[in-house]
């Protein structure tokens, strides 16, 4: 297994995407972190684990039903899977050891085939390559500006900005189509069509609205008079506690344009391939955007009755990359000065 993006806030965005409100309850060490249980047909009780644990199987072989809070294992511990690991490790299939390892796209330098993030790619005279002939099973295995084709194992040229495009997908990371050309994120203005939020312009506050499938202004909701938990009532950038309120569980509009920008635009600038272990502090992205990767996580970072803490691993990449955690509600803070600055001028 691959370890993908396992930040804690990103695992709750998906899991309050129902009707039902939902009821955290927060493990130590030992308890089973995979239980559900529906209690009713408006409220499930999930089980979680704490900040600083893991939720991993304790022995291999073991099913995610019975999977426990577990302390992550270092560089060189044995682990079960990805899961067991500690941010910016790979849990190898053959040692059951977390490695620093999966953190080389093609054409990056190599010391061993476990450094190459491609399945299909090995670490050749230092390094990584795909064999000829050999067929992509990802697009790890493919070089900078490529995507891999699964249903006939080819990688496919992307365009890169300005050229000619029919949708997203045709455009390489970091891009989007708009008006038939691959652009920058944040490029569409209210009343175009989009596929996602970053399409829009969030800088002013667009996002992308799920019904009319267009850039609109977002407006947050006033809901401190009605209980969440019967009616839905939450946008789609909050969720529903079982105590009636709802909290955000991602960044708002310019939130989330403030502090995925800089990434996005580090990543381009520097030719980053999004490799399976981007934390790696091998990786193109971490030793050329480990600040911005670790802002970006830190805006992230909610404190509230749908999490139970997900300041860990952030804490732990911040450090290790140098980089200073900062508040969302400070980025926000500061934005509105801003704003105010330029009201004020003109």
């Amino acid at each position: 297994m691959i370890k993908k993006i396992s930040f804690i806030f990103i695992f709750f965005l998906f899991l309050i995407k129902n009707n039902k409100s939902q009821c955290i309850s927060c493990y130590d060490e030992g308890g089973f972190c995979m239980e559900n249980i529906n209690t009713n047909s408006t409220k499930d009780i999930f089980y979680n684990c704490r900040d600083g644990l893991v939720c991993a199987a304790k022995k291999i072989g073991d099913k995610p039903n019975i999977w426990q809070c577990l302390e992550p294992s270092q560089l060189n511990q044995d682990c079960t899977s990805d899961s067991s690991c500690s941010i910016g490790l790979i849990c190898d299939s053959l040692s059951n050891k977390c490695l620093n390892s999966r953190f080389a796209g093609i054409g990056e330098s190599c010391i061993n085939n476990f450094d190459c993030s491609g399945s299909s790619s090995t670490c050749t005279y230092g390094v990584c390559t795909t064999e000829i002939g050999e067929k992509c099973k990802e697009t790890s295995d493919c070089k900078y500006g490529s995507a891999c084709n699964i249903a006939n194992g080819t990688c496919k040229i992307l365009n890169d900005i300005d050229s000619n495009c029919k949708l997203n997908s045709d455009c390489i990371f970091g891009l989007i189509c708009n008006n038939g050309k691959c652009d920058s994120l944040f490029t569409k203005s209210e009343g175009d069509s989009c596929v996602q939020d970053i399409d829009c312009n969030q800088f002013e506050n667009l996002y992308c609205s799920e019904n009319t499938k267009m850039c609109e202004q977002y407006q947050i909701q006033d809901q401190s008079s009605t209980n969440c938990s019967l009616d839905n009532l939450c946008d789609k950038y909050h969720a529903c506690s079982c105590d009636g309120n709802c909290y955000i569980n991602y960044l708002l509009p310019t939130q989330n344009a403030i502090a995925y920008d800089p990434l996005i635009k580090c990543i381009l600038e520097n030719k980053c391939t999004w490799v399976n272990n981007i934390y790696s502090s091998n990786s193109c992205i971490s030793r050329n955007c480990g600040k911005q990767l670790c802002f970006y996580h830190s805006t992230n970072i909610q404190d509230n009755p749908l999490t139970c803490g997900n300041s860990y691993e952030s804490d732990n990449y911040c450090s290790i990359n140098h980089s200073i955690k900062t508040n969302p509600n400070i980025v926000f803070i500061f934005l509105i000065i801003i704003l105010i600055s330029l009201f004020i001028l003109i």
